[in-house]
C-alpha cells in the first residue's frame, strides 16, 4: 500500500483534523485509484515490462521513499455520488483499517520519481543506461 499522508488543513485536537471534519468534507481521494508496490526495475527489460503499464490509459509509475508503485486510477464500484460507501457497514478490511489521521483528503501526493507516459520512462531509462 502507498503511504498516505495526513491532511495538514483544518485542524481539530492536538493540530490534527477531526473525524467529523475530514468526512463531512471528503471527496473519496482513496475511493477513485489503488496503488500496488511493485519490483524494483533494474534491467532494460524491467523497465520495458514496467512500461507496458504506462501504456494503458489511468496508470501512473511512481517512486517514494525507495519503493515502486503502480498507481491506477480506478474509482470503487461501491463509491455513490456523495462520495459515501453503499456497503459501509461491509466494506473490506483496508478501508476499516484506514484511520482519520491517516487520510490524505486533499493533500497533494508527493513523489520522489513519477512518470505518467511511456515517453517520460523512456526518457529516464535513457539517461540511466547510458
Amino acid at each position: 500500500m502507498p503511504m498516505l499522508r495526513v491532511h495538514t488543513g483544518r485542524a481539530g485536537r492536538h493540530g490534527r483534523p477531526s473525524k467529523q471534519m475530514l468526512c463531512e468534507a471528503c471527496e473519496a481521494k482513496c475511493c477513485r485509484y489503488f496503488a500496488l508496490e511493485i519490483d524494483e526495475p533494474r534491467t532494460r527489460r524491467d523497465f520495458d515490462d514496467v512500461r507496458w503499464y504506462l501504456c494503458h490509459k489511468g496508470t501512473v509509475l511512481y517512486l517514494t521513499d525507495g519503493d515502486w508503485y503502480l498507481h491506477i486510477e480506478n474509482e470503487c464500484r461501491y463509491l455513490r455520488q456523495d462520495n459515501r460507501c453503499a456497503i459501509y457497514a461491509d466494506r473490506p478490511a483496508i478501508c476499516r483499517e484506514h484511520e482519520p489521521g491517516d487520510c490524505e483528503f486533499n493533500e497533494p501526493w508527493a513523489y520522489d520519481l513519477k512518470f505518467t507516459s511511456p515517453e517520460e520512462l523512456d526518457l529516464y531509462v535513457r539517461a540511466r543506461f547510458r
